[in-house]
């Protein structure tokens, strides 16, 4: 539960937020709603937190933060502000999904090679030779490495709605084997009869 001095700086935080929106200062409005909404989730800050991503063209953050939003459990000590959070995080939420952009990753590899994929800096868990990956609309870094081959580096831009292929083949380069005796630990395993813990 939070504290008394977390709803303060959190309601704080909230109307801060909420006055930088206002005056169109949107990037600073999301650091301070996002801090509210750190502090104290619910569906006031979630809602206005995602309606400022929606504002600076975060469609998926948006959309999830939205989702998030509904599925609150209700507290007995709601107010209808909360409600109406509600309500309108899951309008928006319907119309958001289908204006999300998805990029479909296409990985080229020898038999028995592997990769690591980044977007934007953040891992993406590969699914085959294709995953598909939801994405904000806009530029996108795809980066690829195979092994202890050199990364490759694919630019996109995406606009909302569109699905976009991006073909990735990195050069695979096998993983070096770890020096004898270095990187490599013994680990000795004791069996125990069971029938000793039973009787403990």
């Amino acid at each position: 539960e939070p504290t008394a001095g977390d709803l303060a700086t959190a309601r704080t935080a909230l109307r801060e937020g909420l006055i930088l929106r206002d005056k169109g200062e949107t990037a600073d409005a999301l650091a301070r709603l996002a801090s509210a909404y750190d502090l104290v989730p619910t569906p006031v800050t979630g809602f206005e937190l995602g309606k400022t991503h929606m504002m600076l063209g975060h469609i998926l953050q948006a959309s999830e933060l939205f989702k998030k939003v509904v599925r609150m459990p209700m507290s007995m000590e709601e107010s209808s502000r909360s409600q109406t959070s509600r309500d309108e995080a899951a309008r928006l939420s319907k119309e958001l999904e289908p204006r999300i952009p998805t990029l479909r990753l296409k990985l080229a590899l020898p038999p028995g090679a592997f990769a690591t994929v980044r977007i934007d800096e953040e891992p993406i868990n590969l699914t085959g030779g294709e995953t598909v990956r939801a994405v904000d609309p806009g530029p996108h870094d795809v980066i690829a490495k195979a092994g202890d081959g050199p990364e490759e580096k694919v630019h996109v831009e995406v606009a909302e709605s569109e699905i976009k292929d991006v073909a990735l083949s990195p050069k695979w380069v096998p993983p070096k084997e770890p020096p004898a005796g270095k990187g490599r630990d013994i680990i000795y395993v004791r069996t125990t009869n069971p029938l000793a813990f039973i009787g403990f």
